[in-house]
């Protein structure tokens, strides 16, 4: 009986050690946190409300909106207006883009319109007159920029885990961050490693109130 209980004791004693090197996480053993993974799945399935949020709604750029408005991506002055009617007709409280805004949108002819100015309608007033006062409203990105100014929205940008020998790493301006981590922390937690990013252009990202990052390169 004495051998059965000691053997008993150092079992449970050496299983609490390596708990203790886990949680300390001097040691990991990856088929706990496996365990883990699923035990906090099963746990949110069985308290989950069986209910639909009223809080949160997906604008869906969907079939029948590509049949009204054409083929994606959209002008900057077509968001721009969706923007407003979200917050001016529908009284959204914030508004997030799971999208990237990383390159300038030129479909307005502006520039051809400018070419022309500067070249073979150097000296007719006129034109250059006209073009005055069309340029604000062919200005698409800063169209859209004003509609982000003091609302509640965040841009969304993408963190690339590897970049190709050559490739341009980073691309368009990053939000400010909301805090900063040690390198302690930076190793406990699940962050991604990213080799470079793809962000909005500055004119939009300075205009919005702060940016999200929805790409994933960890697979759980």
């Amino acid at each position: 009986m004495q051998l059965q209980r000691l053997i008993r004791l150092l079992l449970s004693l050496l299983l609490l050690i390596l708990l203790l090197l886990n949680a300390s996480e001097l040691v990991r053993y990856p088929f706990l946190q496996q365990l883990e993974n699923w035990t906090y799945d099963a746990r949110l399935k069985f308290t989950l409300p069986n209910t639909v949020d009223p809080d949160i709604v997906i604008v869906d750029i969907d079939e029948a909106s590509l049949n009204r408005v054409g083929q994606f991506p959209w002008n900057r002055n077509i968001l721009a207006t969706l923007t407003d009617n979200l917050f001016n007709h529908y009284q959204v409280k914030s508004l997030a883009f799971d999208m990237v805004f990383a390159e300038e949108d030129k479909r307005s002819g502006l520039e051809i319109l400018e070419n022309l100015a500067a070249t073979e309608l150097k000296s007719d007033q006129a034109y250059q007159k006209t073009l005055d006062k069309l340029r604000p409203s062919l200005q698409f990105d800063r169209l859209f920029a004003k509609t982000l100014e003091n609302r509640n929205i965040s841009l969304g940008y993408i963190l690339r885990p590897n970049v190709k020998p050559g490739e341009q790493q980073e691309t368009g301006m990053l939000p400010e961050p909301i805090t900063e981590l040690t390198d302690d922390w930076a190793k406990r937690l699940p962050i991604a490693r990213a080799r470079g990013y793809t962000a909005n252009l500055p004119v939009l990202q300075q205009a919005a109130r702060t940016g999200g990052f929805f790409s994933n390169p960890f697979v759980d």
